[in-house]
């Protein structure tokens, strides 16, 4: 990546030098395209740096709590809100992009018509959501099931953590939270806090 930079900025030297002064406009074209190209890889590159680092440290905590989460890894099978089950081994090959939120969140119902159209979207990778009944506040399934019945939303998976069990492992105190896998079925990336899906869709691009 730095190579390619690289290679784009000695261009630009080279474009400068040998320009003429009654190509002035082409110059000035010149810079502010390439502007913007190192705008973008080097925004990319800090990108892909806080992924490997994110990545790093999310393997760190999955390693010290290795023996406690197999069972729930081995599993990885989450009941559907609107009936039937959603297996996250079944999405290897497959990225999968999960958001968690809660009822009582108004940062996260703010964001929840965005979802719902995002959910219905033709991607190449799994949109979902997660909710955890009894937890960190949460409404029991029961009336969490009778609240969102109330709410136009049709298009989102909604899968159901009972008592927080797959998601407390990332040590969530805050919602909403972004959970990154790849296509191989590892959380590579666990960011806290409201994401636009077009930064979303950036993430999941660079991940394999």
């Amino acid at each position: 990546m730095k190579k390619r930079l690289f290679l784009v900025i000695i261009g630009f030297i080279f474009v400068l030098s040998a320009c003429t002064n009654s190509e002035k406009q082409t110059i000035n074209e010149t810079k502010s395209e390439t502007k913007v190209e190192i705008e973008r890889e080097t925004e990319k590159e800090t990108m892909e740096e806080s992924i490997l680092e994110s990545n790093s440290e999310v393997k760190e905590t999955s390693d010290e709590k290795e023996e406690e989460n197999m069972s729930m890894s081995e599993e990885g099978v989450f009941e559907l809100l609107g009936g039937g089950k959603f297996n996250l081994n079944e999405q290897k090959g497959k990225k999968v992009y999960i958001k968690y939120w809660a009822s009582w969140c108004s940062i996260c119902l703010s964001s929840l018509e965005e979802f719902d159209e995002f959910s219905k979207e033709e991607n190449d990778f799994e949109v979902v959501s997660l909710v955890a009944p009894n937890f960190f506040g949460e409404k029991t399934r029961e009336d969490f099931k009778e609240w969102f019945d109330g709410l136009d939303y049709k298009n989102m998976k909604v899968l159901i953590d009972e008592n927080g069990k797959y998601v407390s492992q990332f040590g969530v105190n805050a919602t909403p939270v972004n959970i990154i896998i790849d296509s191989h079925g590892e959380v590579i990336q666990v960011i806290p806090g409201q994401l636009p899906k077009d930064q979303i869709k950036q993430i999941l691009d660079i991940i394999d």
